[in-house]
């Protein structure tokens, strides 16, 4: 119902975790990898903030309505611990 992704899309991030690379992060941006959860520094996306930092799972979804409660919940308790380093 929410879903638009077109066919063939090539999601950056699923790229980044599976140990690639694009042209807007490498693997030294991966500030947090416990295997089921990823946080990485997103630094050309947003060049006045160098600080930005993506918490994502490591699971594919297209938005924020397909994603499990639970991941939803390990993504929040991973913000809140990088929040405060």
């Amino acid at each position: 119902m929410y879903n638009h992704e077109p066919a063939g899309y090539e999601c950056p991030f699923c790229i980044l975790i599976a140990g690639g690379e694009t042209e807007y992060n490498k693997q030294s941006d991966i500030i947090y990898n416990d295997g089921k959860i990823a946080a990485f520094v997103s630094p050309k996306w947003w060049p006045n903030n160098p600080g930005n930092v993506l918490v994502i799972p490591h699971k594919h979804t297209e938005n924020i309505y397909d994603v499990p409660d639970e991941v939803l919940a390990e993504i929040n308790r991973v913000g809140n611990i990088l929040s405060k380093i």
